[in-house]
């Protein structure tokens, strides 16, 4: 199994710069760090966090906490949660380490077929042991 890193160039004067890594096997997902000028969006699948500011965060701080993310949502003790309302995505939770706490996150729809029937995946990736 290859780790595979693309960094997907940016184009014109607002594009973010994208570090992707794709996913270890169809069970898991990938994962991207999108670099704006005011700081770092995580991905992992569809979910994204909030921004790590980078006006906020001391440079050193920041490149460890990018390190910690990556380390669990690349390993088996990262998850991703995806809940699914008659074969749709409508909520995204991410399970990792962050500043030494295990956290959960969710990002998700407003609107969905609240009706439906529901369903669940979890995804994770393998690349990395924790």
């Amino acid at each position: 199994m290859l780790l595979s890193l693309s960094w997907i160039p940016a184009r014109g004067w607002h594009s973010p710069l994208t570090l992707k890594i794709a996913a270890s096997s169809p069970s898991g997902f990938d994962v991207r760090l999108v670099c704006e000028s005011y700081g770092l969006y995580p991905y992992a699948g569809e979910w994204h966090g909030a921004p790590w500011d980078a006006a906020i965060w001391k440079s050193e701080k920041l490149a460890a906490a990018v390190r910690e993310f990556l380390q669990f949502v690349l390993s088996p003790a990262g998850e991703l949660r995806v809940r699914y309302s008659n074969g749709r995505p409508y909520k995204w939770t991410l399970q990792y380490s962050f500043e030494g706490s295990m956290v959960s996150e969710e990002t998700g729809l407003i609107f969905f077929n609240w009706f439906g029937r529901r369903s669940e995946k979890v995804s994770r990736n393998e690349w990395a042991a924790t």
